[in-house]
Parts: structure tokens; C-alpha cells; sequence
């Protein structure tokens, strides 16, 4: 039987399977009357919900006249609830009656027809709240079950300003009071941390809050047992599911062994806490120790460039305070180099920036050298070798990453694309094309979008878009590049290493969403919302289902269009974040926008928001200084820099490249244009700075190390030296498999006879290359012209392929191909079989000498009247008047020019060598490669007269404005 009110919505009536309709209540016209009488001539106003007991009693809303009236069994009916604007009754198994009144608010009815308030009437629109305290909109039908669970349906109008094609649901949903409080769980019953007195605090560890109830409410307390508080958790409070950053700072404590307890506090959970036990191993405090984030200052310039900055961060490894000095010095073209500040003082967990300038004005092409040294009242001493290359073109093309990771799932869903940009160092417009290859040649599943394109050295770089498809490829690793060609740029080709895993069918290393982080800025007073986009992708086959929540703001809560959705492989769901940020006060504020996916995972986007002020704005946000949004005007304090391309709790295979993006701006909204963005690696992986592309987005590239298992936490450091600004952001994560890619960084490409890094290399040159698995096997070249690979092993020098003497899997010996442009900066790219490094760049200057050594010494034959010739050595020293020969790599071109791989025609120079033997002019008879060798060149000499007798007498050749390291000559 279905009870149901007829059209006129004054009168119920029932309906039985045969459809026979039976009045049950009300005449039919509307008005009040009939109470203690026959229901059937009863008159109610507007009739709302109706719910039936299993006796036969019919409850009914009557709307209008603000009260629930109960038909018995009989027929008589009554008044059995004074309630207004009821729209929609329910009764469970149990008998318990329940309604939905005024729009926003749901009762219980008791059995004497007392209402009690279970949800409305209060603030929080979101779900995790009591009932009582949440704001209800436009409640419409409920149901209960016999557990005391009551259901409803809500129009939610606080989502305004989404259209139907954004949000296909027109924004309804259903929502559940649960009659009993639901559990949580923590991801961690115990950690454990160490330092150093007196040091920075500890990298963060990660603990995770969840529940089957998103949004409810957590706070984190912490118990040190009275040794202060050396315990930091960020967020200290909020939603859940939520991942909180744990760390500890020692600057306070002495050595020992530190307890406490962090508790999780959740007031309407069924459990109301849990307790988290810390240890902390605190050592005895190091003393301080001088760090920098960077070993070395490259900067390449085309010809008519502006100046350049580079940022040094200065750390403090050790404990306390450590003033220090700085300064720069230069090895000819005048002053060009330039380091501020001339000192400063730098204590753990907080560096200090040294801006590192190079000014091209005046200098010819060509390439110059420097060094800045950073000297510690300690005695630490530290000494930066800066390399500045000026090219005679007045173009030169940048990527702003050079290794790029996928992961996809065979038979899997689509996977998102990534970017990077292609910068112009140099001025006016540089054209470019760009091409894809694989390993092994001639599969399609890697593309790059445009395939030709420009830059505008006065404008923002453009991207180049790099996809993946997978279909058709079988589980395994896959390696390939995007090469990008200009006929206008120096220091072309520039190469991306892309690199893509396909794992085993039924795998789920779950859902990814991009980006990982979000900056929105706007101005106070807008009534138009804020709205960011985000993109969730399932690369599984499967697909899955996601809630989606963002803590709130003061003034205005942000929400995510759908909250509730489901991603399928075949494509991403689309997820707007809004805000409504017209009540919302000037001032910075972060979120966390949190997303459950049915598979159990919790992925989290942090968010921020930076709302300027405007004359007529209201008082700032809350902890904001008022002096800095006087008179409408914003006074920024700090940058606010955002990674958006890894989210907390990131998951990287190690030994891949990972790509780096950071979106930064000021607490007023202005981005960072200028200054230095770096990332430094808790793990001990070389550090990292970032490229400026344009409207506060800086990119980079990490290589990762082999590390599985192991943790990390990035930090990123954002640095405006002039304004005086800086901000800093700590990201945790894990790596969570070994790969095997070829791996060395550029400061293992060196001249092969000085093993010095961060020099220069010239074309002609002998190099070595040292890293890992960078060759199968040992092998050495047997014959000439040498081979372009060995044991696997390919090297390609700009573009071009390099001859190769010797290779293992630590070391490659090649030489420079001859026809490189020099004054540049080019990729060195090895191949070993099927996979590829990640490129690394390395200066080219038109010449780069050294002296080959033996057992530390310079390797020289000495020719002396009388005396049969003889290798130089501590027991046979030269002495004044003795003819040298000295061997040597890296003099420049010659006449005849050699041929690359080929044992040379001999010939001498194209520049004009000299040479110092203990700081005096030693004389030069002859300079050039030595006949049928490779790379190898001699340097005829004289020791002059006057030299102070040694064992390690300084031996140094010059050449194209480029000097020697100085090799040790014993003389008598």
C-alpha cells in the first residue's frame, strides 16, 4: 500500500496494489479543523511528509499550520507535534519518528511529541561536524534505519557559482547523522628522530589522520616531559584525512635522550584520542661547520647579454653561529665577477643568500674564469669556482628540465602530460623545432606538442608539452628523448631524457592529481570567486570513486566542485576549487585539500591563498600585522613558494630524474621573478637551482639517487635578495624502487689529465667521465679511428657522438668532437644500450689545457747535453737549460686540423701556448698534438734560469685565456 497526497496537497490518501485509492485524511480544501475527530474531515493546509507505523498510524506535516498531526489506527486525528515548515517525515523499524522542518533543520520527535534538534541550526556547512553544529540548506526528504542512522537530501546553495556542466548533480547530495561516532586511524604508533645540539631541526616525518567521515575535526597536543618544546607538528589541528609533518628541533637541548608524547585528539570520534610515542637521540653538538648548497657558478652568455645572478646559500652544518666574509677574485678580463654581501652570520636551519653576479660588459667571446671564496671566522674556507662563457652568437636556447618520469599500468588509464620550457639567454627571438626518439628505435608511445615554436627573450619562455601512450608496450622500462633543434641558438641541440615505466597488469601505485600544490591570488572585495583547476587521474584499470574536502578559511570556506566523483582510466576528472572570497580579509592563508579514494589512499593538495588588500578593505586576517595593509596598500614580509608537482607523503623511483616545479610569490600575491629558487635533498643528493620561467614559475630537474626504501625531504628556499625576502617549504617523501640508468652530474666530466671538476672541456680534448653504470663492461679501444661505442657505451657531446678509448661501468675516457661551437655551454648525454642519463651540462671553451701526471707529477722528458733522455721524476729532477716535453691535453685546434677518432697528422697550434715553471716564463719551442695519437698533445719547453729549486715546483700552461692546473715538476 502506498500512502501519498493527492494534487490539491490538502489530503491524504492510500493507494493498494489494485490501485483502489482510500482517503485517509483531510477534505480536500485547505484551511484548519478536525483535531479529536474523523481524520477524512479534518482540513490541513499544505500537506508535507507522510510516514506510516506498522500499527496503521499515519503521521502527517501539516506545513502551514506548523505541526505534525497523528491519524490513528481508528481514523481519529489528533495534533502530535507543534513543529513549523515540516517538509518531510520518516519513521524507522524501532518507531522513532524523525523530521525535517524549516528548510535547515532535522528532529527527533519523541514519543510524547517533543522535537529535539539533531543537525542545523549551526555553523560548519562541511561534513565531520556534530549535527548540531552544521548549517543545513535546503533539506528536503529524510529516512532512518534501525541503527538510529538518519539520511536526507540537501540542496547545496553554498556552492554558488557552478554551472550544471561543471557540476552535472546541480550540487544535491545525500548526507548521513550517524547515530553512533565513527573511528580514526593513525598512520604511526611511535617515531623516532636524531640531531645534534645546538643543530637545525630535523627533516619532517610523516604521519597521516584518516576516517570513514571526511572532515572530522582532529587537534594535536604535545607532552615533551617538561624539556620544552623541541616538538613541532604542522598542522597542529584540523580535518580529517590529513597528513601531518612531525620534526624536532635540538637548538635548545643538551646531548641525551629526549621522551614525549604527541597525542591525536578527535572529540567526535568513537575513540576521542591516540597517543604517538617520540624518542629523540640528541648528540653532542658539532661544532659549526660552513655549507654551501652549490659547488660550483656557471653562467653562459650570448654576446650583448645583460648581467646575471647567481644565489649561494651559506649554511651553518654544525651548531651555533658562524660569522663569515666573502669575496671574488678573477683570472683575467677585468672586474666582472662581483659577491654581496661582503659578510654575515649563519646559524642551523637558517641560511644566509650570497648573490654571485657576473657582468659580460666589455669582455670579448670567449670563456672566463673566477672564484668566490666564503672564509668562516672558524678558519672553514671555502672557494666556488666560477666559469662564465660569452659566445659570439647573440642566441642560446635553455630547458628549464632535462628528465622527465611516467608512470603508466599495463592495460592501464591515460596518464598526464608534463612540460617544460625553452628559454632564450640571449636577445630577440630564437627559433626552434622540436623531435622525439625512443630506445628501441621506432616505437610511438612518446610525443612532444608544439613540433616547432619560438622564444621571445622579453617575454614568458613557452612550454613544450611532452605525452605518453603505452598501449601496445609489454611491462618493463622504457627510455627516450625530445630534442630540441635551433639554427639560431649557440649552444644547440638541448635534449630532454624521458623516462617510462609500464608495470605488470592488475598494478595500482594509485591516483595521481595535478597540480600537487596551488597559489591563487586575489584582491579583497571581488565577488566573483577564485577558481582553480585540478585534474585527477586514475593510471589503474579500474575504475574508482573519491571524496574530496579543503579545510577551512576566515570568511569564507573554499569547496571542491564535484566533493563527491569517480575517475575512470579512459580520462581525468575534472575538480574545480573555488572560493568566495568577497567577506574574506587581506591576508595569506593555507589549506589542505584532502581526497579519499575508495582503494583506502588519501592524496592531499596543499593550497594557498594570498588576498590583497584594497582601500576599502576590512581589518586583516587574524595574526596578520595591521602595518602591513595600511591605507590599502600591501607591505610584502615574506615569499610563499608552492611545489607543484609533488605532493606530501611523494613516492619517486630512485635513480630516475624527477621533474621540479615551484610557483612562488610574495604575501601581497607579486611573483618572483628574480633572485633564486633551490632545493636542497635531506639525503645527501647534490642540490639544485631552479630556472626562472616566467610569472613566478621556476624549474628544475632532480637526478635521484639509488636509495629504495630510504626517505627524503626536499627543501625549497626561495630567495629575493634585493628586497631582502625569502621563504622556505619542507616536503617529505620516500623512494620506493631501484632503476638503472647511466648516472654522473657535471662535475665528473673532466679534462682526462687533470681530473679537475668544473672546468671548462674544448673540442679536440681528452675527457673522462665518472659515475655508475655507465658501460656493461671494462673495454678498451684496439684500434683507430676509435669507435663511437663500446661495452654498450655511447657518448654524445652536443649533439654529436664522441670517440671512446675506455670505458667501464664507473669511467669513460673520449674526446671531445672537433667541430663543437665553444664558448657555450653544451649537453653531455651517455647511452648504455637501451637506456639513457639524464644530459648534464658542461662548458666548452676554445681551449682548456692540462698536463698529464704520473704518481702526482707532471709526466715530462727531459733532453740535457751529454745525457741520454729521461722522464722527470723526484729522483731525476730537471734543472735550468733542460729541453721538456711535457704531455698535456685540451690545447685547441691545430694546423692541420685532426680528425675526430683518428691518430693525429701532428702540426702545431692554432693559439699561441706558454708556460710558467715556478711563476717564471719558461720558453716554448713547440705546441701540438703529438703524431699518430689521439688527443694527445706536447709542449716543448725550456726550464728557465732562476727557478727555485723543488720536489713539487708549479708547472702551468696558457692558452686562449685559459690556464692549466698547476702540476708538480720536480727541479733541482
Amino acid at each position: 500500500v502506498n500512502f501519498t497526497r493527492d494534487p490539491s496537497l490538502t489530503r491524504a490518501v492510500k493507494v493498494d496494489a489494485a490501485g483502489r485509492v482510500t482517503p485517509v485524511a483531510g477534505t480536500g480544501s485547505p484551511g484548519f479543523f478536525g483535531d479529536g475527530g474523523a481524520a477524512t474531515q479534518a482540513q490541513f493546509n499544505i500537506l508535507g511528509g507522510i510516514a506510516v507505523e506498522s500499527s496503521g498510524a499515519v503521521y502527517l506535516s501539516d506545513f502551514g499550520n506548523g505541526r505534525i498531526r497523528k491519524v490513528s489506527p481508528g481514523g481519529i486525528i489528533t495534533t502530535f507535534s507543534l513543529l513549523d515548515n515540516v517538509q518531510s517525515l520518516s519513521l524507522n523499524s524501532a518507531g522513532t519518528l524523525f523530521a525535517s522542518s524549516a528548510g535547515s533543520l532535522i528532529s527527533r520527535i519523541a514519543p510524547d511529541g517533543k522535537p529535539t534538534r539533531i543537525a542545523g541550526g549551526g555553523a560548519y556547512t562541511g561534513d565531520g561536524h556534530l549535527g548540531t553544529d552544521s548549517a543545513l540548506n535546503q533539506v528536503a526528504a529524510i529516512a532512518a534505519d534501525a541503527q538510529g542512522n538518519v539520511y536526507f537530501t540537501e540542496r547545496d546553495s553554498f556552492r554558488g557559482g557552478v554551472t550544471d556542466a561543471e557540476n552535472p548533480s546541480g550540487g544535491n547530495r545525500i548526507r548521513a547523522i550517524l547515530a553512533k561516532p565513527p573511528d580514526f586511524q593513525v598512520s604511526a604508533n611511535a617515531l623516532q628522530f636524531a640531531g645534534a645540539s645546538g643543530g637545525a631541526p630535523t627533516a619532517a616525518q610523516i604521519v597521516t589522520v584518516s576516517s570513514a567521515v571526511t572532515g572530522l575535526e582532529f587537534k594535536v597536543s604535545i607532552d615533551t616531559k617538561g624539556t620544552g618544546n623541541w616538538l613541532l607538528a604542522s598542522p597542529a589541528s584540523g580535518d580529517m584525512p590529513r597528513v601531518i609533518e612531525i620534526s624536532a628541533d635540538p637548538l635548545a637541548l643538551a646531548p641525551g635522550s629526549y621522551q614525549a608524547t604527541l597525542t591525536i585528539t578527535a572529540p567526535n570520534a568513537a575513540t576521542a584520542a591516540t597517543s604517538i610515542a617520540v624518542r629523540f637521540d640528541v648528540a653532542a653538538g658539532a661544532p659549526a661547520k660552513l655549507a654551501v648548497n652549490r659547488p660550483n657558478v656557471s653562467l653562459s652568455f650570448p654576446t650583448g647579454a645583460a648581467a646575471r645572478t647567481a644565489v649561494v646559500m651559506v649554511s651553518n652544518a654544525g651548531s651555533g653561529s658562524l660569522a663569515f666574509t666573502t669575496s671574488a677574485a678573477v683570472n683575467g678580463g677585468g672586474n666582472w665577477l662581483n659577491v654581496a654581501p661582503a659578510s654575515s652570520t649563519v646559524t642551523p636551519g637558517k641560511p644566509v643568500s650570497i648573490s654571485v653576479t657576473a657582468d659580460p660588459a666589455g669582455l670579448q667571446a670567449g670563456t672566463y674564469t673566477g672564484t668566490v671564496t666564503i672564509a668562516a671566522a672558524n678558519g672553514d674556507r671555502i672557494i666556488i669556482p666560477v666559469t662564465v662563457t660569452i659566445s659570439a652568437n647573440t642566441k642560446a636556447i635553455l630547458l628549464s628540465q632535462t628528465g622527465l618520469t611516467f608512470t603508466a599500468v599495463l592495460g592501464g588509464g591515460v596518464l598526464p602530460s608534463q612540460s617544460f620550457a625553452v628559454l632564450n639567454l640571449g636577445s630577440g627571438i630564437v627559433n626552434w623545432i622540436v623531435s622525439t626518439s625512443t630506445l628501441p628505435a621506432g616505437l610511438k608511445w612518446l610525443s612532444a606538442t608544439p613540433t616547432a615554436g619560438s622564444t621571445n627573450a622579453a617575454q614568458s619562455a613557452p612550454a613544450v608539452t611532452v605525452s605518453v601512450n603505452p598501449a601496445g608496450l609489454a611491462a618493463g622500462v622504457y627510455y627516450g628523448l625530445v630534442r630540441l633543434d635551433s639554427p639560431d641558438a649557440a649552444n644547440a641541440p638541448q635534449v630532454a631524457t624521458v623516462f617510462l615505466e609500464v608495470l605488470p597488469a592488475g598494478s595500482d601505485p594509485g591516483a595521481i592529481i595535478t597540480p600537487s600544490e596551488i597559489l591563487t591570488n586575489v584582491t579583497a572585495g571581488r565577488n566573483q570567486p577564485a577558481t582553480q583547476e585540478l585534474l585527477v587521474y586514475g593510471i589503474g584499470a579500474s575504475t574508482k570513486s573519491f571524496r574530496a574536502s579543503a579545510t577551512a578559511i576566515p570568511g569564507r570556506d573554499p569547496f571542491l566542485v564535484p566533493a563527491n566523483a569517480t575517475v575512470s582510466p579512459d580520462r581525468p576528472t575534472r575538480v574545480l576549487l573555488q572560493y568566495n572570497t568577497a567577506q574574506t580579509p587581506p591576508g595569506t592563508y593555507q589549506q589542505l585539500l584532502n581526497f579519499q579514494f575508495s582503494d583506502g589512499r588519501v592524496r592531499t593538495v596543499k593550497s594557498t591563498l594570498i588576498v590583497a588588500p584594497t582601500a576599502a578593505s576590512s581589518a586583516p586576517a587574524p595574526g596578520e600585522k595591521a602595518a602591513r595593509f595600511a591605507g590599502g596598500q600591501c607591505v610584502p614580509s615574506r615569499l610563499v613558494p608552492s611545489l607543484t608537482t609533488l605532493g606530501q607523503a611523494f613516492a619517486v623511483s630512485a635513480g630516475w630524474p624527477v621533474a621540479l616545479g615551484v610557483q612562488v610569490a610574495d604575501d601581497c600575491g607579486l611573483p618572483l621573478t628574480q633572485g633564486s629558487v633551490s632545493v636542497s635533498f635531506s639525503n645527501g643528493d647534490l642540490p639544485i637551482t631552479l630556472q626562472p620561467v616566467g610569472n613566478g614559475q621556476w624549474q628544475a630537474t632532480w637526478q635521484t639517487a639509488n636509495r629504495v626504501g630510504s626517505g627524503v625531504t626536499l627543501r625549497v628556499q626561495a630567495v629575493n635578495p634585493q628586497s631582502q625576502l625569502s621563504g622556505v617549504k619542507e616536503v617529505p617523501g620516500e623512494f620506493r624502487s631501484d632503476k638503472d640508468p647511466p648516472v654522473f652530474d657535471r662535475s665528473a666530466v673532466v679534462s682526462a689529465a687533470a681530473l679537475t671538476s668544473y672546468q671548462a672541456i674544448a673540442p679536440g680534448a681528452f675527457i673522462s667521465i665518472f659515475g655508475s653504470r655507465l658501460a656493461d663492461n671494462l673495454s678498451t679501444a684496439d684500434k683507430t679511428p676509435l669507435p663511437q661505442t663500446l661495452a654498450n657505451a655511447t657518448v654524445i657531446v652536443g649533439g654529436q657522438t664522441a670517440p671512446l678509448q675506455f670505458v667501464s661501468p664507473g669511467q669513460i675516457n673520449a674526446i671531445v668532437p672537433a667541430s663543437l661551437t665553444t664558448n657555450t655551454t653544451h649537453q653531455v648525454l651517455v647511452q648504455r644500450g637501451l637506456t639513457y642519463s639524464i644530459p648534464a651540462p658542461v662548458d666548452v671553451a676554445v681551449a682548456q689545457p692540462a698536463i698529464f701526471l704520473s704518481s702526482g707529477l707532471a709526466i715530462a722528458v727531459a733532453y740535457r747535453s751529454g745525457v741520454d733522455p729521461f722522464l722527470v721524476t723526484s729522483s731525476k729532477p730537471s734543472q735550468s737549460g733542460d729541453a721538456l716535453v711535457v704531455y698535456c691535453a685540451g690545447l685547441g685546434s691545430t694546423t692541420p686540423p685532426a680528425s675526430d677518432g683518428l691518430p693525429a697528422p701532428g702540426g702545431p697550434t692554432r693559439d699561441a701556448v706558454t708556460a710558467t715553471i715556478g711563476g717564471l716564463d719558461a720558453p716554448v719551442a713547440y705546441a701540438g698534438l703529438v703524431a699518430g695519437f689521439v688527443g694527445l698533445y706536447q709542449v716543448n719547453l725550456t726550464v728557465p734560469s732562476g727557478v727555485t729549486p723543488g720536489a713539487d715546483t708549479p708547472l702551468m700552461l696558457h692558452v686562449s685565456g685559459q690556464t692549466s692546473p698547476a702540476a708538480a715538476l720536480p727541479v733541482r
